[in-house]
């Protein structure tokens, strides 16, 4: 994707023109950058994370609050605060009890 470049501003007034078309100049240069960025994350193959890393962060949840497939294994009641409550083990699920 090739980005284009607007036809240059004229004016009688040169100064009031070149403030404008140094503008649209520095906001190409930003697309151009942005793209180049784009296109290199898209093109990388390498994870970003390792599999030990993954496996660390997931290990790191005190309660499984979603299923493997992205499912929720708790719901949280509409007149309750999520932060306000105490998760529960029970089997492979969790129930939320409000805290003591």
């Amino acid at each position: 994707m090739d980005i284009k470049s607007p036809k240059v501003f004229e004016t009688s007034d040169k100064a009031h023109a070149d403030l404008f078309n140094d503008m649209v100049k520095v906001l190409l240069e930003n697309d151009t950058g942005l793209l180049d960025q784009l296109g290199g994350h898209i093109d990388d193959t390498k994870p970003h994370a390792s599999p030990e890393e993954k496996e660390k962060w997931n290990e790191s949840q005190l309660y499984k609050i979603t299923a493997d497939d992205g499912k929720y294994l708790i719901s949280v009641p509409v007149d309750k605060n999520i932060f306000m409550m105490r998760l529960k083990t029970k089997g492979p699920v969790l129930s939320l009890h409000p805290q003591v």
